[in-house]
């Protein structure tokens, strides 16, 4: 089962709004770079990506630590990112 569904099933049983937000490129890192010192906020942000590891149909959930260094200019490889608000 695609994540998206899950979170918003889940989301919806237990009153949670789930919000979808179309990133360019450059905000993706932005946001990416500053998640980690967003705890304490009553909202979790998640930077989203399709086509990570080559998997153009579902998102992917991107970590600074691990993805500092995705080519995130690269359209053929990364055609969307966006900002998932739970």
């Amino acid at each position: 089962m695609n994540i998206k569904k899950i979170l918003k099933s889940v989301g919806m049983k237990m009153g949670i709004e789930f919000i979808e937000i179309n990133l360019s490129p450059f905000f993706a890192k932005l946001v990416l770079r500053i998640t980690p010192f967003m705890y304490g906020l009553p909202y979790h942000f998640l930077v989203m990506c399709r086509g990570y590891s080559e998997d153009l149909e579902n998102f992917t959930e991107l970590v600074w630590a691990d993805d500092k260094d995705l080519e995130f200019y690269d359209s053929e490889t990364y055609p969307q990112f966006q900002l998932w608000v739970l």
